[in-house]
């Protein structure tokens, strides 16, 4: 009988429902395997019944000598053509073992992923070891879900896990935007910076070159003096002489490469985007962060908040990553209570709106020009700007208590300063002499 079946199974029998198939599609009755007992089979091989049986006892006794498999473990075992199947979990728990199919099937599905699985993800493409098809595929994947607080934690995890670190414990400040407004305006949070130094604040500025816009925070320092070639074992050096100090990208999350050909061929914002202003190599105790996509920055003030730092997440109505002068901008601040959203709007400093193009910006070479006309005292709406983006930075370095707006004024009274003073002028100066002796 069970022979019977055999050939009825394998070689296509009429009496079979639907016709015989391959795995991966038809095959013709001539092409069957060989039937027990027929001369293809050899003159050896025992009957299918009792290979059947041998096997089946086999894989008992094994099973025996293991022992039973406690409740709710997720296993493993080794099907027909080599193929590796996963058992069914007695609890329904997530396998321990994570795979990129298996994350990549809890994406799809539209599932949360928690921080051990996206630091696992991450750390597969910073050590070299996932394609680039798997790259673009977590990076879309993810993007297409929505990514989660928790998730963007597990990825700035392995990132810093894989990076190089700054040994600083003076409490500094970083002034950064996440890029993708499309805006094409001037590099305010780079003057913001600067101005931000000249008022005695301490800070390291983490950046790369442009990647949406014209000019990118090291396109526009460089055009300035400031040297880029400095030894990470340096930097440090730099910031203890100028008060400022810059910690490359490429330098300091040279890991990072890994990603970089998937990036560019899927051209598209993902959350490799938004990593960068999270993971600066100096964990600086205060952040003012520019975020180009509201979805985005109340995420990014929780993984700011998880780690305790003071901190404030803005985007300006405008769509721009930075506090604006032509319209509000919305704020998320953590706090003892979560994360407290509120609008900011420049009128209420005494600054006047401005149009859009008032901001625009151009090459590094331009944007390099209207930096040392500001630092000089040149008026207008990128003065303001710059001196409200400051103020946030000192604000968020200072800690002090206060409503958002008492906060703010405090801060932008010391930019003015700053720059009225020809202090942040003198800063940019220091900084550019401590590049030139420290660089490569």
């Amino acid at each position: 009988m069970a022979a019977a079946r055999c050939r009825r199974h394998r070689a296509g029998d009429p009496r079979r429902r639907g016709s015989a198939r391959r795995r991966h599609g038809h095959r013709p009755p001539d092409e069957g395997r060989a039937l027990p007992g027929s001369a293809e089979s050899g003159p050896d091989r025992p009957p299918a019944g009792r290979v059947a049986r041998h096997v089946v006892a086999r894989r008992r006794r094994r099973a025996a000598a293991a022992g039973p498999v406690p409740a709710g473990r997720v296993g493993h075992r080794v099907a027909a053509r080599g193929r590796r199947v996963r058992l069914a979990s007695l609890s329904g728990a997530r396998p321990a073992a994570l795979t990129w199919p298996s994350v990549l099937t809890d994406l799809i599905a539209g599932r949360d992923l928690d921080a051990a699985a996206t630091a696992w993800a991450m750390n597969e493409i910073l050590s070299g070891d996932a394609t680039g098809a798997q790259v673009a595929g977590f990076a879309v994947a993810l993007r297409a879900k929505g990514e989660t607080a928790a998730e963007l934690q597990g990825l700035v995890d392995a990132m810093y896990a894989k990076a190089t670190t700054l040994d600083l414990t003076d409490r500094v400040v970083d002034i950064v935007g996440t890029g993708g407004d499309m805006a094409k305006t001037v590099n305010i949070s780079s003057m913001a910076a600067v101005t931000a130094a000249g008022a005695g604040i301490g800070v390291v500025k983490h950046g790369n070159r442009a990647a949406s816009s014209q000019s990118g925070t090291a396109d526009v320092f460089e055009r300035l003096g400031v040297r880029l070639d400095v030894p990470a074992e340096r930097v440090l050096d730099v910031y203890r002489e100028a008060g400022i100090t810059f910690c490359f990208a490429p330098v300091f999350h040279a890991s990072m490469r890994f990603a970089g050909p998937a990036r560019r061929e899927l051209g598209i914002p993902t959350f490799f985007n938004f990593l960068g202003p999270l993971t600066n190599p100096a964990r600086p105790a205060a952040s003012a962060i520019g975020c180009a996509d509201p979805r985005m920055a109340p995420l990014m003030a929780d993984v700011l908040a998880r780690r305790g730092s003071s901190a404030f997440v803005f985007r300006g109505d405008d769509g721009l990553d930075e506090i604006t002068v032509t319209t509000t901008t919305r704020f998320w601040v953590p706090g003892e209570h979560g994360i407290e959203e509120q609008v900011f709007d420049p009128r209420d400093l005494g600054f006047e709106l401005a149009p859009a193009d008032a901001l625009r910006g151009g090459e590094p070479e331009y944007n390099a020009d209207v930096f040392r006309r500001v630092l000089d005292g040149e008026s207008g709406p990128v003065r303001d700007a710059v001196v409200l983006n400051a103020g946030a930075a000192i604000a968020a370095h200072e800690g002090a208590e206060g409503t958002l707006v008492e906060r703010l004024g405090a801060g932008v009274g010391r930019a003015t300063e700053s720059i009225d003073s020809g202090a942040a002028r003198d800063a940019l100066a220091r900084w550019v002499d401590a590049t030139s002796r420290h660089a490569r």
